[in-house]
């Protein structure tokens, strides 16, 4: 049997570790746009007052990304943040009270929670 020595050690496993993550890092980069059930990314967006609204705002004007859902107890909100998103974005967002509507929804891709502390 092989002894190892710690210099001997110590060269074989920063080879490795080097050879690892050269390996990774070029595996990890995007080769192109790559088209498929993401091609666009739907979001609901909970919570639509305050901090809601910024979100609201960040998604909408995102190429690539439909506002699909505005989640909010306070139905009040729904008609000036739904004219907001169709400004910004182009589409019309289905408004629902309870997030469970949306979370039923199969196309529905990732929910922003923007809700305060008590909601």
């Amino acid at each position: 049997m092989t002894r190892y020595d710690r210099r001997r050690f110590l060269k074989q496993s920063s080879a490795a570790s080097g050879a690892f993550a050269l390996v990774t890092l070029s595996g990890t980069r995007a080769s192109g746009r790559v088209l498929g059930a993401n091609d666009r990314i739907r979001v609901g967006v909970a919570g639509i007052r305050g901090r809601g609204s910024h979100h609201i705002n960040e998604f909408a004007k995102r190429q690539g990304v439909d506002v699909a859902y505005l989640i909010d107890p306070d139905s009040r909100l729904f008609e000036s943040r739904s004219k907001q998103v169709e400004k910004l974005g182009g589409n019309r967002p289905k408004c629902v009270q309870d997030i469970r509507e949306a979370l039923d929804d199969k196309e529905l891709d990732v929910v922003s929670v923007a809700t305060c502390n008590h909601w």
